[in-house]
């Protein structure tokens, strides 16, 4: 059985936007990996909390 993914973020959103969301999140589920979605919902990327820490926190999402 899959779970539901909480953690769905946009290729414009910027590392510490996400890092703000995710701040969010995690007080409700527990997330270690965030999907990356264009405006029409389809998946463009898969991003790790790892990343998230390791990223300039200016990067956008996209790469």
């Amino acid at each position: 059985m899959m779970d539901s993914v909480h953690a769905v973020f946009s290729p414009t959103q910027t590392v510490a936007e996400a890092t703000a969301q995710l701040r969010e999140l995690i007080k409700t589920v527990f997330v270690t990996y965030g999907l990356v979605c264009d405006p029409q919902g389809r998946l463009v990327g898969v991003i790790t909390t790892r990343d998230l820490l390791l990223a300039e926190q200016s990067t956008q999402l996209r790469g």
